[in-house]
């Protein structure tokens, strides 16, 4: 049905199109033509003639007007061919996609050195590196390594100090100094040095200083701490002892300080260091001498922590009292 509207269309276009050329053909035959005569016979129009004109009139009134630089189709134009030719012709240029456009090139990326990371580091700086961390981390954190003291090294102090804790009235203090290395992260007492000296029943000095600091060079030793007797007192640190482990503890924060007490039924044996950072900074700032009392509520001292009893290490003994 709808094919047979469009042929209709079609042959009512080819109609019209053929009247309008058939009307300028005519218009173009009669300017050539002479004027016709006064003859009636010839004067007079048909009414077929009359009734063509009518109906050109009327085409021509409802034909839109043409624009003198369209071009004019032909019949040739009602091939199919020519038709497509035309169309393709009369087809505005289509723009080019943003999408077909060639992607735009890359600014060059800024390369930037790296360190050379398949170079072999040393064992040896490695092994430095470590240790340096591990030192940091320990004084960071305020933490203490472990201590090894050997079991017989109690023992063999008491039968050395025992003529001058029998001696009357009181006995005589005696002092001995810790000395010892340090393997890895751990430090442990080897040597037990006992200096020449002087002492009383509450007190001990240490004389000739420089023997004892040559030995500990001369045997790349480390001085680990000290121990004395209380022949008459308790198991204590007092004022004059508590200046003298601050002192030792100022130069390695693991240094000890035993006192034995063969008087004391509580406590016979005791292991101290002094507290940190309060009971070091107190008695660091403190300028008494001699015995004098410090603040009772500050716990300036305590039993040392992080210290093992070995069985298996036995401390040699070092008398230089009588050399």
């Amino acid at each position: 049905m709808l094919q047979e509207e469009l042929d209709q269309l079609q042959q009512t276009h080819e109609d019209e199109y053929f009247i309008l050329q058939h009307e300028e053909a005519h218009e173009d035959k009669a300017a050539y033509v002479p004027p016709p005569t006064s003859s009636p016979a010839t004067t007079a129009k048909d009414p077929a003639g009359l009734s063509l004109e009518a109906r050109l009139q009327a085409l021509r009134m409802l034909a839109p007007p043409t624009p003198p630089s369209q071009p004019t189709l032909t019949s040739a134009a009602l091939d199919s061919h020519a038709r497509a030719k035309a169309m393709d012709a009369l087809k505005m240029p289509a723009k080019p996609s943003r999408a077909a456009l060639p992607p735009a090139p890359l600014p060059p990326s800024t390369t930037y050195p790296t360190a050379d990371t398949t170079a072999p580091t040393p064992i040896s700086a490695m092994s430095s590196r470590r240790h340096s961390l591990e030192n940091r981390t320990l004084l960071l954190q305020n933490e203490v390594r472990e201590l090894s003291i050997p079991a017989n090294l109690i023992q063999d102090f008491i039968r050395i100090a025992d003529p001058n804790t029998r001696k009357p009235p009181y006995g005589i203090e005696t002092c001995g100094i810790l000395t010892g290395t340090l393997t890895g992260s751990k430090l442990a007492i080897s040597t037990l040095v006992i200096p020449k000296q002087t002492g009383s029943s509450d007190m001990c000095t240490m004389t000739h200083e420089e023997e004892l600091f040559e030995y500990c060079i001369a045997n790349d030793l480390l001085t680990l701490g000290w121990i004395h007797t209380h022949p008459s007192q308790t198991c204590f640190l007092s004022s004059v002892d508590i200046h003298t482990q601050c002192g030792f503890q100022s130069m390695l924060a693991e240094a000890i300080a035993i006192v034995v007490a063969p008087r004391d039924a509580q406590k016979s044996i005791g292991v101290f260091r002094l507290t940190s950072p309060h009971g070091m900074e107190l008695i660091q700032n403190c300028s008494l001498s001699g015995f004098h009392e410090h603040p009772s509520h500050l716990e300036i001292y305590s039993d040392a922590m992080q210290i093992v009893w070995s069985r298996s290490a036995t401390a040699q003994v070092v008398d230089m009292r009588y050399t």
